[in-house]
C-alpha cells in the first residue's frame, strides 16, 4: 500500500498510510538469519573425475554395485530433495489460502482498518472500517496534517469519512 509522505506547517514529515498490522507483532518480524550472506568471487576449479578405467566392466558383481548405489542416491535424493520440495509447495499453498482466508474474514467480518500518521516523534493511529473510508481517511489525513499540523489531529480522528 501506498504511503503518503507530507510535511505539516512546522516542517514536520508525516507518512500516512494504512496498515493491515497483525495481532501479534512479534511473531511476524523480518527473520533473514537463515539467509547466508553472499561471498565473494570464489574461482571454480573445473574437475574432470576420477580415472575410472581400472573398474571391472564386464563383471556381474560390478553392476549389481553400481545397481544399488543408483537405488542409494536415488532414495538420497528423494529423501533430501522432492520431499522438501513437496513440504515447501505445500506450505506456499497453505500460506495462500491463509491470506485468502484472511483477506475474506476481514471483509465479510468488517474488522476496522488501521490508518496511522507517523513522523519521527509522534505516531498517532485511528480504526477506520471499510477499505475505500480507510484510503479515503489516509489522504484526508495526510491533507489535514499538511494545511493544520499536528494540532488538527483530534478533529481529524473524530471525522466520519463518508
Amino acid at each position: 500500500m501506498r504511503t503518503v509522505k507530507v510535511t505539516d506547517p512546522s516542517r514536520v514529515e508525516w507518512a500516512v498510510r494504512v496498515v493491515w498490522a497483525p495481532r501479534h507483532r512479534a511473531l511476524f518480524r523480518r527473520i533473514g538469519a537463515w539467509r547466508k550472506r553472499k561471498r565473494g568471487n570464489e574461482s571454480k576449479s573445473r574437475w574432470d573425475g576420477p580415472d575410472l578405467s581400472w573398474l571391472p566392466a564386464d563383471d556381474i558383481f560390478f553392476w549389481v554395485v553400481v545397481a544399488l548405489l543408483a537405488i542409494l542416491i536415488g532414495v538420497l535424493l528423494l529423501w533430501w530433495v522432492v520431499i522438501p520440495l513437496l513440504l515447501l509447495v505445500l506450505d506456499g499453498l497453505i500460506v495462500f489460502i491463509l491470506v485468502l482466508v484472511g483477506i475474506s474474514a476481514r471483509v465479510l467480518l468488517r474488522r476496522p482498518w488501521t490508518v496511522e500518521a507517523e513522523s519521527a516523534s509522534a505516531t498517532r493511529q485511528i480504526e477506520i472500517t471499510g477499505w475505500r473510508r480507510a484510503l479515503r481517511a489516509r489522504d484526508g489525513i495526510a491533507l489535514g496534517l499538511k494545511t493544520g499540523g499536528a494540532g488538527a489531529w483530534p478533529s481529524l480522528a473524530l471525522r466520519q469519512w463518508d
